[in-house]
């Protein structure tokens, strides 16, 4: 497992990247949890009803993309204050978990935002068990790299 945190203007710099930009909105969200105003909770389970097309099958994924949900997130966001709190599962889709490991059943980026620090962690699922931890280690590598080509510093936390 990986975890690092963003603070300052690293911060600032991912909540724009984060909610304007497109660098995540090929991820799932699995849930999401905002406090302001009250606390919302976004399930990221995909309603395959609402979204198939007359006379075609529905989508064989099981969760909405950040970018379905990112203008809605993004509505609850922003104003004059900060949430006091925003936490996200992000999962790999499915391309991206078949590429990193063949025992991959989901690779997980969790994001919980104060109003002070952005904290990263890590986590994977396998589809058996196995004592062989390559999959933690592709998929954290996976991460930092991500993060460095983004631009933002990754210092693990001890």
């Amino acid at each position: 497992m990986l975890a690092f945190e963003l603070t300052g203007a690293a911060m600032s710099s991912f909540m724009k990247l984060w909610l304007a930009g497109a660098a995540f909105d090929s991820y799932f969200v699995k849930d999401m949890e905002i406090v302001a105003l009250t606390r919302f909770q976004i399930a990221g389970n995909l309603e395959k009803a609402y979204v198939a097309e007359e006379g075609k099958e529905p989508p064989a994924r099981n969760y909405c993309f950040w970018s379905e949900i990112k203008p809605y997130a993004f509505g609850l966001i922003r104003g004059t204050k900060k949430p006091k709190l925003i936490k996200v599962v992000l999962l790999a889709n499915d391309d991206l978990t078949k590429e990193m490991h063949e025992n991959a059943a989901s690779l997980s980026l969790n994001i919980s935002c104060d109003e002070e620090r952005a904290v990263f962690t890590t986590g994977t699922m396998q589809k058996s068990f196995s004592m062989d931890k390559s999959m933690n280690h592709i998929w954290d590598e996976y991460v930092e790299r991500f993060f460095k080509s983004l631009g933002f510093p990754v210092s693990t936390l001890s």
